[in-house]
C-alpha cells in the first residue's frame, strides 16, 4: 500500500501535480482511464507499455487515496473491480493528461514564444 505524506511539501499546485502525477505509470493509467476507456486492472495491464502488476496495484492505490479515482465492484461478477475518475478528480487529471503530438503535424517545430 502506498502511503502519501500527510503534509505536502508545499501548497503549490505544481508541486501537488508532481507528487501525484510525477511518474510515467500514473500518467499512463490516467490516459488509459480517461482517453482510451479502460477501467479494469486487466485492461490497464494489457497496455502496450507493459506495466508490472505490483506497480499497477501501487499506482491505482495512490490514485484511490488521493481521491482522483474510485473503484466499484461489478454487480454481475463481484470479483471484478472497475475504476473511474471522481467528479472532482476528472478535471485535475485531464489537465495533466494532455495527449497529442508535441509538434505540429508537419513535423516541423512550431513558432516559439520568445521575442526577437
Amino acid at each position: 500500500m502506498v502511503k502519501l505524506s500527510s503534509r505536502p511539501r508545499s501548497h503549490c499546485p505544481i508541486n501537488f501535480g508532481l507528487e501525484i502525477f510525477g511518474d510515467r505509470w500514473t500518467l499512463l493509467i490516467l490516459r488509459d482511464l480517461m482517453i482510451n476507456g479502460k477501467s479494469s486492472f486487466k485492461e490497464f495491464q494489457a497496455a502496450e507499455e507493459g506495466i508490472s502488476s505490483n506497480i499497477l496495484a501501487e499506482r491505482l492505490d495512490r490514485l484511490l487515496q488521493t481521491g482522483l479515482i474510485v473503484s466499484e465492484r461489478v454487480a454481475a461478477d463481484t470479483r471484478q473491480i472497475r475504476y473511474r475518475p471522481t467528479p472532482s478528480g476528472a478535471p485535475r487529471a485531464s489537465q495533466s493528461v494532455q495527449c497529442g503530438p508535441a509538434r505540429p503535424r508537419s513535423g516541423r517545430p512550431g513558432p516559439t514564444s520568445r521575442s526577437r
